[in-house]
């Protein structure tokens, strides 16, 4: 199902993906709403945007060095630790997604290659 044929009239979209979904998520938008875009290609910018009536924004997050240094000393003497619960290869990523969905873990699942 096309997510444009169950939501409608949409104050917000935070397009995660970009790309196509850029201009499907502009569809769903009420006019004057609003898209945050937070992918590397967005398939969309501001002036797309504006000429349907609509705003975009795109955001990032930059890291802050000196905010990550207590969290970086804590790793570095024993006292933050990650608690993984298991490992996953690429290849079994959809087993890993159910099991976060079923709400059976309690430590991070790993993708490795």
């Amino acid at each position: 199902m096309d997510f444009r044929d169950a939501v409608a009239q949409v104050d917000v979209v935070l397009d995660l993906v970009g790309g196509a979904y850029g201009g499907r998520s502009l569809d769903v938008l009420r006019p004057g709403g609003l898209l945050v875009g937070a992918a590397i290609d967005p398939g969309v910018d501001e002036a797309t945007a504006a000429a349907r009536g609509l705003r975009y924004a795109w955001v990032t997050a930059e890291p802050a060095g000196q905010a990550l240094e207590p969290v970086t000393e804590r790793i570095e003497t024993g006292r933050l630790r990650v608690a993984v619960e298991r490992t996953y290869p690429l290849a079994e990523a959809a087993e890993a997604h159910r099991a976060i969905e079923a709400k059976r873990t309690t430590g991070k699942l790993v993708l490795v290659p």
